[in-house]
């Protein structure tokens, strides 16, 4: 099935290097560096990780914190970043690691430490450890199929490992598999290093026996742990309510079903009736704030961030379960307001959706190509989504899902359009024609039927890979007798 979204990025590494200089947050400084280091050793060890005085720069920067260092080198001209899951969603924070890295440093004191990072937040992460622990430190990209990844490394890398007593591996997650800390671990064990002084530095500590990965469920079990896990309270106010996993739904009311893990930190704080949600460190989150700004009394009023925590007014009111003529009206409104004030001035990816088709349905679908603009769509347009107050119709949950780790990203706003549609169990022209009304779009019609196609491919696939039941007729064929 395909769900999940790639969210590689081909940028200038000048322009970005002066971007992470000019910023004054330091952990933005030391996400968007993490970006960097990874993109350029990418880019230069395409097939075999390997040391270079430039490479070597990059890792004493990152570990010391001296950025500008970067600035005396010659970068590949463009490089690829990818987002760095855990502080895009999933509430990691740098100290966490650093209060494991103590923990560590003071229980074992390691006289010739190996600090590996496992790139992309690893890089990161990594050079957080590695400045507390000191000692050696270079990055990894494990390769090969997801499920069985192996490390590529040049013959001076193993000579380290060799070196090393202690091999500390660091990255977020395990995911799925665990293949990325076993691959590294498996080297480590190949180079001479005993178990008890291979050492991971993972965000959680999952149970072995669900990994995809055979070699994992053996291994992890094995190895030395050193985990430092979120506390709430260090990050949202005191005597917040737990929301996060779908807890939202019983204080809501509203009985639909989720994909726990895939669902944001959210807490409730009921003494300034404010919600706290995780948008992400950095510019993960002043990027969310700005959309906010842009939409503003279309959704719940957005009153700051702290923590990477976006702090939105709890709003009362009764959350949608008709596709009410009201409710379409305001549903237009809204997607007009993203297509003027949220298009990014690039093309959709329309070859991308077409394979969604093909993979999650088996049916063969051409490329249509269109010569349209993406737009930092909603990207959750279901009905629940929707509140009536006394202030009219509010879009919740609008921040962030056009960037999370599902497909589709920045794409036409005939997803949206599709979305809704699919979602509300209406005929799409009661949505088209209310669009058309407030914003102009002379060939909409030719492409929506495609959105609806791709729309309907991707929910089926995501039911499928996280086993949803199968949504009723109702809510996948549009009602042509609904508004």
């Amino acid at each position: 099935m395909m769900v999940y979204a790639d969210r590689e990025e081909r940028v200038n590494s000048r322009q970005f290097l002066r971007e992470l200089l000019d910023s004054s947050d330091p952990i933005d400084r030391l996400i968007r560096f993490g970006q960097l280091e990874a993109g350029v050793v990418d880019a230069l060890c395409r097939e075999t990780d390997d040391w270079s005085p430039l490479t070597a720069t990059l890792r004493n920067a990152a570990i010391s914190g001296n950025y500008a260092r970067a600035q005396t080198l010659e970068l590949p001209e463009f490089i690829a970043i990818r987002p760095q899951e855990g502080f895009a969603y999933y509430a990691v924070y740098p100290e966490m690691y650093e209060r494991a890295a103590r923990r560590f440093r003071d229980e074992c004191r390691p006289e010739r430490s190996l600090t590996i990072g496992v790139r992309s937040i690893g890089t990161t992460l990594s050079a957080v450890v590695a400045n507390v622990v000191g000692g050696d430190s270079f990055t990894v990209r494990p390769r090969g199929h997801p499920y069985d990844r192996e490390l590529c490394l040049s013959a001076s890398l193993w000579e380290r490992i060799r070196q090393a007593d202690w091999v500390l591996i660091v990255d977020e997650g395990p995911g799925l598999s665990g293949s990325s800390f076993t691959s590294v671990a498996r080297a480590a064990r190949e180079a001479g290093i005993s178990p008890e002084r291979i050492v991971v530095f993972p965000s959680h500590d999952p149970n072995p026996e669900n990994f995809l990965s055979e070699e994992a469920r053996c291994m992890w079990p094995k190895l030395r742990k050193y985990i430092e896990p979120f506390r709430a309270e260090n990050y949202v106010p005191p005597n917040c309510s737990d929301l996060s996993g779908g807890q939202w739904r019983e204080y809501c009311g509203v009985d639909v079903e989720v994909v726990a893990f895939l669902e944001r930190r959210k807490y409730l704080d009921a003494n300034t009736k404010s919600l706290w949600k995780f948008e992400g460190l950095g510019y993960y989150g002043t990027e969310k704030l700005e959309r906010a700004e842009k939409l503003k009394d279309l959704i719940p009023p957005v009153c700051g961030i702290r923590n990477g925590f976006v702090r939105t007014q709890w709003i009362e009111g009764t959350q949608a379960s008709e596709p009410e003529r009201d409710l379409l009206d305001a549903l237009a409104d809204y997607l007009a307001r993203l297509k003027r004030e949220c298009s990014t001035g690039k093309k959709p990816d329309t070859a991308l959706l077409a394979e969604v088709i093909r993979v999650n349905t088996g049916e063969e679908v051409r490329d249509p190509g269109f010569e349209t603009e993406a737009v930092a769509i909603d990207g959750k347009m279901q009905l629940y989504e929707w509140i009536r107050t006394t202030k009219g119709w509010r879009k919740t949950d609008a921040l962030d899902h056009h960037n999370d780790h599902l497909l589709p990203g920045h794409q036409d706003i005939a997803w949206d359009i599709a979305g809704a549609a699919v979602e509300f169990g209406v005929a799409p022209e009661s949505i088209l024609d209310r669009y058309l009304r407030r914003q102009s779009d002379p060939t909409l019609r030719l492409r929506l039927p495609f959105y609806i196609q791709a729309y309907q491919a991707f929910r089926s696939g995501y039911r499928k890979l996280f086993g949803l039941k199968p949504q009723h007729d109702s809510q996948t064929q549009p009602d042509p007798q609904r508004p």
